[in-house]
């Protein structure tokens, strides 16, 4: 799996929706950061999607005139095992403050008043719930400021940002504070309720999707769920009959 035109995503990010709500201001600047970003080199990563989004990110601090990388992926070691890894530590240069950000790129499907990962192993709620409780307090655990804290500081602000989209089923909705409606906008539908008026979108396209015209025909029988565009220009996922029940045991 191959990624390309990174400088088109970078500033499909500026147009990406927050999931996971956050400070208007913040917010504003973050648009700017990736709307103005910079490419500076070849990506050289992983295939998966959260690392690729992640290299994005840093294209756009790197490329910043409001911020400056201090760090990134600073393992958190413990006695017997690594508590975690920190994904970006960097310097607003407005405020002089030390920020301790937490990224990811998720798409997740309503399932009642659940909202799950395509392949059910992730939810919304967890991976909230977890940059909260454990990514973020990191970098106030003792081993990282025994480790780290004289070399590059104590934050004093700490990041959540969760970009992607809400794929909606048609239920109702009960939405929990935190999270952005406006990240709602696309929906899900079986493989038997659809027609030839979808095509698939291959992961490296997740973020910026391409014309209708150059998406790839549904194979067939469907065996996960797919990511899809229509002849709209909008997205959607399509799932196999018996989602997500059949995934959920393997």
């Amino acid at each position: 799996m191959e990624y390309h035109d990174h400088q088109r995503n970078l500033k499909q990010l500026a147009r990406t929706p927050f999931i996971a709500k956050l400070a208007p201001s913040f917010q504003r600047r973050l648009v700017q950061l990736f709307d103005q970003g910079q490419i500076s080199e070849p990506y050289q990563g992983s295939s998966r999607l959260g690392f690729y989004y992640q290299w994005l990110v840093r294209q756009a601090i790197i490329a910043s005139n409001d911020y400056d990388l201090i760090a990134e992926e600073v393992i958190i070691q413990g006695d017997k095992q690594t508590l975690g890894a920190i994904d970006f530590l960097v310097r607003d240069r407005v405020t002089s403050e030390l920020e301790h950000w937490e990224v990811a790129l998720k798409f997740y499907l309503q399932s009642g008043s659940q909202w799950l990962g395509p392949n059910v192993k992730d939810a919304l709620e967890r991976k909230y719930e977890r940059m909260l409780s454990h990514q973020l307090r990191l970098t106030s655990t003792a081993e990282y400021q025994r480790s780290w804290g004289e070399t590059y500081g104590l934050p004093t602000q700490h990041r959540a940002i969760i970009q992607g989209y809400l794929f909606a089923s048609g239920e109702a909705l009960s939405l929990a504070e935190w999270v952005n409606p406006e990240a709602i906008k696309q929906d899900w539908y079986f493989i038997q309720e659809i027609s030839d008026q979808w095509r698939r979108i291959e992961k490296p396209d997740w973020i910026s999707p391409p014309s209708f015209s150059d998406a790839l025909t549904i194979d067939y029988p469907l065996q996960r769920p797919i990511q899809c565009i229509n002849q709209q220009g909008l997205r959607g996922f399509i799932v196999p009959g018996g989602w997500p029940d059949i995934f959920l045991n393997q």
